[in-house]
């Protein structure tokens, strides 16, 4: 009996293993999409349908090996070109060999130049990756904001002669603060004035709604609607002196202060390319009974125009910034007539002063820019012109006119002035150092007056200037 009933507990016991064995090998259906496949390995065939176990999840299989609606699916894909990712919003990285999803970027975005504190470069749109991609210009170089082209630095407008626009080709300039050539704006073709301007030679200047009047009993301004009388003098060149003035002042503006400075002769031509290395003539003002005097060891042409310049120099309370005069013709008859030899006095800034103007005007001095005075005088060449305006071409940071304060009884910056006082100034603060024109207007009784339009050229940390008198070169 015993051993009966040993063996029905051994049979038992089998069948309990054989039991459990068969729950360990039992498989119930597979899953389906979104169905959970927990314990079962990634990638694995353990859902239903052809559909894969990825993250504990049925989900659908993708046919480049990755998961559909995965941006990272292609990226484990090799590729040699585009053409081999099997998905129509991937690309082919270049740098990877890996298929990637594209960007987004848009084409008429781009491209545009990027200004990174000197090191410039180009970004475009890729249109097979559709990315942004930056392409550095590189060392001397830098991009034009108008081709949208890395170029080479320029050191005078020679450089910016031959850009890349021969379809429609404009007048640049070089910069010579940041050796970027720049379009010259002149109106109308690439500025347009406002309502109230009228497009003067190139520049846009304020139409003045006053009558002009002057320190004395003028004005007269019959000579700039007559301009210059022809020149039938002989002289081919001339000597030229005289003396070396401040150029605001009350009073006499001859002095001592400006003994030992720097004059010289340049051609107008050279001036507005800029290039200053290669003056007509260069002098040392001297001691003339104790006021500022030059005169050229060598004469200058006639009926050309021409630039006189005093260079930056001196020291303390006695250091100029270097001014450059234009609006200089040396007429031939005249010269006949002074034996040969013609005195002009040329004008110099103290760098203080150049501070008063900059900094009166509401501006920090930006060492990369220029300044632009210019005086409006009738043709008694004496009388400053009241009411007359002016315009540049160059972009400034402000314009302004000087205008008389009482306390304490100075010629201060005006930036709310429309047009000039009794001491006939007209000033540009921190002007972009490229060439330019300049022009004035003034209204009498019989109308509206030009005053003439000149060539000019800024140059960095100097001040250019000129005076609107009587005219002396012939149309």
């Amino acid at each position: 009996m015993k051993i009966l009933a040993m063996l029905v507990r051994a049979a038992a016991l089998v069948g309990l293993v054989v039991s459990m064995v068969g729950c360990a090998i039992y498989q119930p259906a597979r899953g389906g999409l979104g169905q959970p496949c927990i314990g079962l390995a990634d990638g694995g065939g353990a859902c239903s349908g052809g559909l894969e176990c990825q993250g504990g999840t049925c989900v659908e299989a993708a046919t480049d090996g990755g998961v559909d609606g995965d941006d990272g699916g292609d990226a484990s894909q090799d590729c040699a070109t585009t053409a081999d990712c099997s998905r129509p919003d991937y690309y082919c990285n270049q740098e990877t060999h890996r298929c990637e999803a594209k960007g987004d970027c848009n084409p008429s975005d781009y491209p545009e130049c990027i200004y990174q504190g000197g090191n410039d470069s180009i970004q475009k749109c890729d249109d097979e990756s559709g990315m942004v991609v930056e392409i550095p210009c590189g060392q001397n170089k830098y991009c034009h904001d108008k081709y949208i082209v890395c170029l080479l630095d320029c050191a005078n407008d020679a450089d910016c002669e031959d850009l890349p626009n021969a379809q429609n080709p404009e007048p640049n300039s070089c910069n010579q603060g940041n050796n970027k050539c720049e379009r010259v704006d002149l109106c109308p073709t690439y500025r347009v004035c406002g309502g109230s301007e009228s497009c003067e030679g190139g520049a846009c200047v304020l139409v003045p709604t006053t009558n002009a009047g002057s320190t004395g009993s003028g004005p007269d301004l019959q000579c700039f609607r007559n301009g210059a009388p022809r020149d039938n003098g002989s002289a081919t060149e001339c000597n030229l002196e005289g003396y070396v003035t401040r150029l605001i002042g009350s009073g006499s503006l001859r002095t001592a202060d400006t003994i030992g400075l720097t004059v010289k002769a340049h051609s107008l031509a050279d001036i507005l390319a800029g290039d200053i290395a290669s003056p007509l003539d260069t002098t040392i003002a001297t001691d003339n009974g104790s006021l500022g005097y030059y005169q050229f060891t060598n004469a200058l042409p006639t009926k050309q125009d021409l630039v006189l310049e005093v260079e930056a120099g001196g020291s303390g309370a006695n250091e100029h910034v270097s001014l450059y005069l234009f609006g200089v013709y040396l007429r031939a008859d005249a010269c006949d007539a002074g034996s040969g030899t013609l005195d002009i006095d040329v004008p110099a800034l103290k760098k203080s002063l150049y501070g008063t103007y900059t900094e009166g005007a509401g501006l920090v001095i930006n060492s990369l820019r220029g300044s632009i005075l210019a005086r409006v005088i009738d043709c008694t060449n004496l009388d400053r012109v009241i009411n007359a305006t002016v315009g540049i071409s160059q972009a400034a940071e402000t314009t302004y006119y000087l205008v008389y304060q009482d306390l304490p009884g100075v010629w201060i910056p005006g930036t709310d002035a429309t047009a000039t006082e009794a001491i006939g100034f007209f000033g540009a603060a921190n002007v972009t150092p490229i060439r330019g024109v300049v022009s004035a207007l003034a209204k009498d009784i019989s109308g509206m007056v030009s005053l003439g339009t000149y060539d000019i050229r800024v140059f960095p940390y100097s001040v250019s200037t000129l005076y609107f008198k009587k005219p002396l070169k012939p149309n």
